[in-house]
């Protein structure tokens, strides 16, 4: 470990780090992680740089043969830098989560910015914060740009940082695994600065997601994978940001879904008690067979569309295939609509028109109406446009919706109404 620590006068820290082997070796080399590191010691002279896994070119010294047990003192100077904890910020954390049956795989992403200024540093004995993962978790690693930023593993299966992280945006990247019980795991989330905008993205797979500090946004697909997203603001250091992944099973929903099938059932029975007392007060109505069926298809494709609206709501359908099949029901569902309605002004206009011919005024009317048919019961057109029987009244042709004009013949010598009138 580096010792005495002290500052030269250019403002720049120098350390003493003692290097020991327990094996002899034909040659050692220094490389510094972070930009503006020097290095000086007995035998040691610039060597060629290399490059990280990232692509970045690091600073390396190197000497001859070092035997088993000798001890060399390597001074290193530190680029000048400040300590100045509050000049770190966390604006966004991005925590991807991939689910098993036996684990859960974990990426998280801290967005780190520094004020403007020279580059910001801990000591040995105050790093610059600690980044700690959840009990019973194992880090897996972390991203190679994040190796520059002074990493240093602690008991508790996180890492401290020490820097030195200059001014500017970073991004410090690693994972970890929680394992999984076949009954759910809770994942419980710290961060260690405050985050502006933490999203949770969770991959689908067959379990329900609660959360008591993180609200729903909308899924998404990234690959060949379907996100499930959530999302918190303003999330304090000292706060924990819990996640419980269930499998789904009758006996493990997540609490809203539980009251909704709740209140659902009480629905359900309420039809069941009161459904008699309607059908018989339907019964001592006439309906049109016609009609029904029409009602119960407009029924159905409503129906289908809120099953649409739930598989995007949970990442089962893309955005694409969601609109066009939405589309397609909402074009069937208005084209019901409009059959149902044309049926019914057909029948309230039948009945109005059979008051009329019952309750006439004058011997007229009686007479005309017995030597030709009344208008309101007018039938016998066809579409110009399916061929379908329809109503001379009607305006939208209940078969295929097609505009009908009231007033013209068919091909078959079928009158108007002028020519009835006349």
């Amino acid at each position: 470990a580096a010792s005495g620590d002290s500052t030269n006068p250019s403002g720049q820290r120098n350390l003493k780090l003692p290097i020991e082997l327990r094996e002899p070796a034909d040659r050692v080399v220094i490389i510094a992680g972070t930009p503006g590191i020097e290095a000086a010691g007995p035998g040691l002279a610039t060597s060629q740089e290399r490059v990280s896994d990232s692509g970045r070119e690091l600073a390396s010294w190197a000497r001859g043969a070092l035997s088993a047990g000798e001890r060399i003192v390597v001074t290193l100077t530190l680029p000048e830098s400040r300590f100045d904890t509050s000049a770190l910020s966390i604006p966004r954390a991005d925590v991807w989560i991939e689910p098993d049956d036996t684990r859960l795989a974990v990426n998280v992403d801290l967005t780190l910015v520094v004020s403007p200024g020279t580059p910001i540093s801990g000591t040995p004995d105050a790093p610059l914060m600690h980044v700690s993962i959840p009990n019973g978790a194992s880090l897996d690693g972390v991203a190679p740009d994040a190796e520059a930023m002074g990493l240093v593993p602690t008991p508790d299966g996180g890492f401290d940082v020490f820097g030195p992280v200059g001014p500017g945006e970073h991004s410090l990247g690693f994972s970890y695994r929680l394992p999984s019980r076949p009954d759910g795991v809770t994942l419980e989330m710290r961060f260690p600065r405050e985050v502006a905008t933490l999203n949770v993205f969770i991959a689908e797979s067959e379990r329900s997601l609660d959360s008591g500090r993180l609200h729903r946004r909308r899924p998404f697909r990234s690959g060949t994978r379907n996100y499930l997203h959530r999302q918190a603001y303003t999330v304090t250091s000292d706060e924990v940001v819990d996640l419980r992944l269930e499998p789904l099973s009758g006996e493990h929903l997540p609490r809203q879904t539980s009251r909704a099938l709740m209140g659902a059932s009480g629905v359900a029975a309420l039809l069941f008690l009161i459904g008699p007392l309607l059908r018989v007060g339907r019964q001592e109505e006439s309906v049109d067979p016609l009609l029904i069926r029409i009602r119960d298809e407009r029924e159905a494709a409503y129906s289908a569309i809120a099953d649409l609206d739930h598989d995007l709501e949970t990442g089962k359908l893309d955005e694409t295939d969601y609109t066009e099949m939405r589309s397609e029901l909402r074009s069937q569902a208005i084209e019901l609509l409009r059959r149902e309605r044309a049926i019914e002004v057909g029948e309230s206009e039948a009945e109005q028109g059979a008051v009329i011919s019952h309750t006439g005024t004058s011997s007229t009317t009686e007479t005309a109406s017995a030597t030709q048919p009344p208008v309101a019961t007018t039938t016998g057109s066809f579409c110009p446009r399916c061929g379908e029987q329809v109503d001379a009244r009607w305006r939208f042709c209940s078969h295929c919706g097609g505009t009908l004009s009231p007033g013209s013949s068919d091909a078959g010598g079928r009158v108007s109404r002028e020519e009835t009138s006349g």
